[in-house]
């Protein structure tokens, strides 16, 4: 509890890039790839997917990642948020990031082609410990990946590093905190 107190990050977020807007997938899809990645996720409903200006959103409560509140000693869970964006929000990316796509050589083509997003977050998550926000957040991507099987290409906000699918997939092999440096980590 004394560390989520201490805790002073923002929320890590990972968008997820497509070159045409991703079919929405069925709620029983994303509560089966959320279910593998997390276990039971209990009797708490997935938030129904919304369509409005905004785009689709799914979000499903993360029993086993809870935030302690004062006001809620037993602590509330987490919440998982995917939110795909209407195309004309576009992906905006500075040339100073653009410049250390260093992984990914063709990155500025991923960027300009791609005219969808998902963005991957948390409601909540800010509070956890360090590490345990980078397990929900490679937790989710993996969730997000089964159920968006087109996307191109990942950008992580924080760092301003581009990937593939298939550079977040071979890092599976990797411990958790191997895995997040290598995918989400800029050196600069």
């Amino acid at each position: 509890m004394e560390n989520q107190k201490e805790n002073k990050i923002e929320l890590m977020m990972v968008q997820l890039l497509f070159r045409t807007k991703p079919p929405t997938p069925t709620a029983e899809r994303f509560r089966d790839a959320m279910t593998k990645y997390f276990g039971d996720l209990g009797d708490a409903p997935y938030v129904e997917p919304s369509k409005n200006s905004t785009g689709d959103m799914f979000m499903f409560p993360l029993p086993n990642h809870k935030v302690i509140l004062e006001s809620k000693p037993e602590g509330v869970p987490v919440i998982a948020a995917f939110l795909s964006a209407m195309p004309e929000s576009g992906i905006q990316i500075d040339n100073m990031k653009r410049q250390q796509f260093w992984d990914v050589p063709n990155g500025n083509d991923i960027i300009d082609e791609c005219t969808h997003t998902v963005l991957v977050n948390t409601v909540l998550g800010a509070a956890l410990p360090y590490q345990e926000q980078a397990e929900i957040l490679l937790a989710q991507v993996d969730a997000a990946l089964e159920c968006y099987p087109d996307c191109t290409g990942l950008y992580v906000f924080q760092s301003g590093k581009l990937i593939t699918p298939e550079m977040f997939r071979a890092q599976r092999k990797f411990s958790l905190s191997e895995r997040f440096i290598q995918l989400f980590v800029n050196a600069r």
